[in-house]
């Protein structure tokens, strides 16, 4: 009876002090496992510590008080994360040009690369044509606006620049565009033999050739202003598409003159797409012509240029206008060819052979031969009887 009155009693209080707000938990010590009863804890109620109790006594559970709200300042994350990405006082806004790169600029700024990195936000090394840095000035470019090569900057091994200096092409086949930032390979093909040969003069086209040691040979034209190739022979000897009776590949070029340039097998190419015309085609017999030792007379108006076949049984001297409408021919020359050039004044053509020397006057057309004489010169006195010695009497 007594046990039953201080269960109601105890059941009582509790209830009277959950309704004030609080948790409790209360045990009646018998012999068997205490029983426990938790009363929810209602939003709001002080956060009270637990009293060490025995079995039989009210147990008082610790209840959490509301969460004080954080300030805007305060942030679960380490405020390191959050720090904004500044770069150091004084330095300035510098845009990535074609060929930049980080050690690059930290050279030429004296920094570390690790500073840069820091300064700009950047996790890697890699930056892109365009995109803004910031360092501690703008440094003075190695090369000077027309980009034209200095002793200290060379782009590329073997590069041959075009007229301006803002384009240069290389042996590898590569052109690149240092205005635009831009690359091109002319061709596909891997080959020892390819060559930069020459830009045209107004810096448009790059002229590529592939000559092995057997004299064949092929020619490539890369347009620069439509930015790809327009021009490759085959290498097989082709004239104006049809078949030819040439026995090796003559398709390289060996005269230029503007935005023309004549090749070995003695066809005209009038870039950009004017149609080929082959200088030679009236004297194709049953043997190969081929054209060497060409040159553009000063005033651009004519072509000088030998021909002659494989055994060497036919050299002659041809003449053409510019836009290879008429050619002429003169008559066999005798000797092998040494030379050919123009006049200053672009009205005769000097060739000299082993034999001779012609002069041919293009005006009106009269061919002079002058025979080259040898000197023999005259011995001198031997040093050894000269310094003889007279036996004394």
């Amino acid at each position: 009876m007594r046990m039953r009155q201080r269960l109601v009693a105890s059941v009582i209080f509790a209830v009277l002090l959950t309704a004030c707000g609080g948790t409790f938990e209360f045990g009646i010590e018998t012999t068997s496992t205490p029983l426990i009863v938790t009363m929810p804890a209602t939003a709001g109620a002080a956060l009270t510590s637990a009293p060490t109790t025995t079995a039989g006594t009210i147990i008082e559970t610790a209840t959490p008080e509301s969460p004080t709200p954080m300030s805007p300042s305060q942030s679960a994350l380490p405020s390191s994360t959050l720090t904004p990405c500044k770069s150091p006082p004084g330095w300035v806004a510098y845009t990535v040009k074609f060929g930049d790169t980080l050690f690059e600029i930290s050279q030429r700024t004296n920094v570390t690369v690790g500073q840069l990195q820091n300064g700009n936000c950047l996790t890697g090394v890699a930056i892109r044509v365009g995109q803004q840095l910031y360092i501690p000035f703008i440094p003075t470019p190695t090369f000077t606006p027309t980009f034209t090569p200095t002793a200290t900057w060379t782009p590329e091994p073997q590069a041959i620049f075009a007229p301006g200096g803002k384009r240069y092409a290389t042996d590898r086949g590569v052109v690149v565009d240092l205005e635009q930032g831009r690359t091109a390979t002319i061709t596909t093909e891997v080959s020892p033999w390819l060559r930069v040969w020459r830009w045209t003069a107004d810096g448009r086209f790059a002229i590529f050739t592939r000559i092995n040691q057997y004299g064949n040979g092929r020619t490539m034209v890369f347009d620069a202003q439509v930015w790809k190739t327009i021009f490759e022979t085959t290498g097989c000897g082709s004239v104006n598409g049809a078949g030819s009776p040439l026995s090796r590949c003559g398709e390289y070029p060996i005269a230029l003159s503007g935005s023309r340039f004549l090749r070995a097998d003695g066809i005209l190419i009038d870039l950009p797409d004017a149609p080929p015309t082959d200088l030679l085609a009236a004297w194709r017999t049953g043997s190969a012509l081929f054209a060497f030792s060409a040159d553009w007379s000063p005033d651009g108006a004519s072509l000088a240029f030998l021909a002659d076949t494989e055994a060497q049984t036919d050299l002659a001297l041809y003449w053409a206008r510019g836009d290879g409408a008429q050619v002429q021919r003169s008559i066999r020359l005798d000797g092998l060819p040494e030379s050919l050039r123009w006049a200053a004044d672009s009205k005769a053509v000097i060739v000299t052979t082993t034999l001779k020397r012609y002069t041919l006057d293009v005006i009106t057309g009269q061919l002079q031969e002058t025979p080259i004489t040898t000197v023999t010169p005259t011995p001198l006195p031997s040093a050894t009887s000269a310094l003889t010695p007279t036996p004394a009497p």
